[in-house]
Order: C-alpha cells, then sequence, then structure tokens
C-alpha cells in the first residue's frame, strides 16, 4: 500500500466516523422519550455531543492537512498532519472508551431502559447499537492512521541516501597514450 492509497482510506474512515458520531448524537439527544430526563441520559448526551466535535475535529485534520499534500508529498508537513490527526483521535478514543462505553455504562444503560420499559428501553437498545458502530468505526480509523505512518515511514526510508566513505589517500589513473 502507497502513502497516498493509505491518506484516502483514512479520509473515508474519518468522513464514516463522522456520520456513525452524527447518528449517536441524534439517537442519544434528539430520538430519547420526552418523558422522565435522568442524569445518565444527560451525561450521554454530553458526552455524545463532545466525541462528535472530535470526530469531525480528526476528519478536518486529515482532510485539510492531506488534501492539498498528496499529490506533492512534503514528508514533514505529512508528518505534522498526521500528529494533528492522531491527537483529535486520541482525545476521541480516551473519551469514548472512559466515559461512553465503559462496561458499568453500558450496564447501566440497559438497566435504565428495562427499568423504565416501552420507549426507553427501545432507546437504550438504539444507543448501545449507535455505540457499538461507533466503536468499530474508531478501531477502524486507529488502524488506518498506524497505516499511514507505517506508509510514510517507508516512504522517507526509500527517499533517504546513505554514504559511505572507505577509501583512504588518493589514487590516479592517466588515461592510455
Amino acid at each position: 500500500m502507497t502513502f497516498e492509497k493509505a491518506f484516502k482510506e483514512l479520509c473515508r474512515s474519518t468522513a464514516k466516523l463522522v456520520e456513525d458520531m452524527e447518528s449517536l448524537c441524534v439517537t442519544v439527544i434528539e430520538d430519547k422519550p420526552l418523558e422522565g430526563d435522568v442524569l445518565l441520559v444527560d451525561e450521554l448526551g454530553n458526552v455524545a455531543s463532545d466525541m462528535c466535535g472530535w470526530a469531525k475535529e480528526t476528519d478536518a485534520a486529515t482532510r485539510t492537512e492531506f488534501e492539498s499534500r498528496a499529490s506533492n508529498l512534503d514528508f514533514y508537513q505529512a508528518q505534522q498532519a498526521l500528529a494533528v490527526c492522531h491527537e483529535a483521535l486520541q482525545r476521541l478514543l480516551l473519551r469514548f472508551f472512559n466515559e461512553a462505553v465503559f462496561y458499568e455504562r453500558i450496564d447501566e444503560l440497559m438497566r435504565f431502559g428495562k427499568a423504565r420499559r416501552g420507549e426507553w428501553l427501545g432507546w437504550a437498545k438504539s444507543s448501545r447499537d449507535s455505540l457499538d458502530c461507533c466503536q468499530r468505526q474508531l478501531l477502524e480509523v486507529n488502524e488506518l492512521l498506524f497505516r499511514c505512518w507505517q506508509e510514510l515511514a517507508e516512504c522517507a526510508s526509500q527517499k533517504s541516501v546513505s554514504v559511505q566513505s572507505t577509501n583512504i589517500g588518493q589514487q590516479f589513473t592517466l588515461p592510455a597514450r
């Protein structure tokens, strides 16, 4: 795989991540039942909203930094762009796994849905399914970002020059007359 191909896959994957995070926000915030709001629902909505913003930041970093450089690769700029994308993704991953999908949160979400029944149970299941979808996409983006780093390193190593001098002294050869 080339760096350009890895980059294009990363762009596609970050765009899909934004779609999935926006879908999560719709499910958690807009599709919740109108009656009986609780703190769990508000917390999950805040986390989903923050993660959607970070997904957009990750996608924007990928597109802005790379699209103008895809055909004329500058290793320093590509490295800087990957670093910006990686930083945004790391924030998103930490928030996602520490505040959205840790076991206790999912368990609490499902217990809440079962206790309230009806619309709340459907909302809890939809929210869990949407979180699962986001998790799969986050892991894909993370893997593709890793591939980009690998490809960039490979490109850089192929373009490097190594000079080794083994002669000591001078040797002159005169043309034959």
